[in-house]
């Protein structure tokens, strides 16, 4: 599947659930899915809500047996394999209870593995439209494995259904980064990027000028006692880049 595709404003309904066992663990179930396609007028996002079990072990200490961390990480495992099976039944709640308790099961120096889970739970966020969230879990996976694509589109994604200038901003820093580590997806990134920019522009506007009417009505609420408002306060730029300020009665 390719990494970007172009979606409409509901994200695809159906997902592809990869359910591969870890090193040392002796279960592995597939199972592949038909996904929606949206029109062509569709604006192109990066969204991938597949969850995703490619559980890669990298041990950086010993903390456990060989034979208690095979154990572990078999149970982690068949734990996720159920929230998968969840996922597919479009029972997303009862999914990230699964991958909550197989993050408590699965040894904490296994990071690949934690960035997995973390990343298949911000896909039933996703799927909820549970945004702030999704961004959340999202992050937790990429300091895992700060080269995992997956959670990168993805929050890339619900950073801009938030669509606050600070969150698109981090959706413009999102496709850069993926530029980075997925060249072969370098113009795809960049149209993401063009297309994102003026929303950015437009969400500064917007929300400075929120901004400045609060503090004017902050302000009103100070100088009203005195008979002034902050339309007797004048700001014109001074040609240096900064403001002066004028009174008027």
């Amino acid at each position: 599947m390719a990494i970007l595709e172009e979606i409409t404003e509901n994200p695809p309904q159906t997902e592809e659930i990869n359910d591969a066992e870890c090193a040392g663990s002796t279960n592995s179930h597939d199972a592949a899915y038909s996904e929606s396609r949206p029109s062509a007028e569709s604006a192109p996002s990066s969204q991938d809500n597949s969850v995703d079990s490619e559980f890669a072990v990298n041990l950086t200490e010993d903390k456990f047996t060989p034979e208690e961390e095979n154990q572990l990480i078999e149970e982690s495992n068949q734990i996720k394999s159920d929230g998968n099976g969840l996922f597919a039944k479009e029972e997303y709640d009862n999914a990230i209870e699964k991958y909550e308790k197989a993050l408590e099961i699965c040894p904490k120096y296994l990071k690949k593995p934690q960035a997995v889970l973390w990343s298949n739970i911000s896909a039933c966020q996703a799927k909820k439209a549970d945004w702030k969230e999704a961004v959340s879990s999202c992050t937790k996976s990429i300091d895992l494995d700060n080269g995992y694509i997956k959670p990168l589109v993805r929050r890339a994604y619900a950073n801009e259904k938030l669509d606050t200038w600070s969150s698109l901003q981090s959706a413009v820093e999102d496709y850069k980064k993926l530029k980075e580590i997925n060249s072969k997806s370098a113009t795809e990134y960049d149209i993401a990027i063009a297309r994102l920019q003026p929303k950015v522009s437009e969400a500064q506007k917007k929300e400075t000028a929120e901004m400045i009417d609060k503090l004017k009505d902050l302000g009103n609420g100070i100088l009203r006692p005195f008979g002034l408002s902050t339309d007797n306060f004048k700001m014109t730029p001074d040609g240096k880049g900064g403001y002066s300020m004028n009174f008027s009665r």
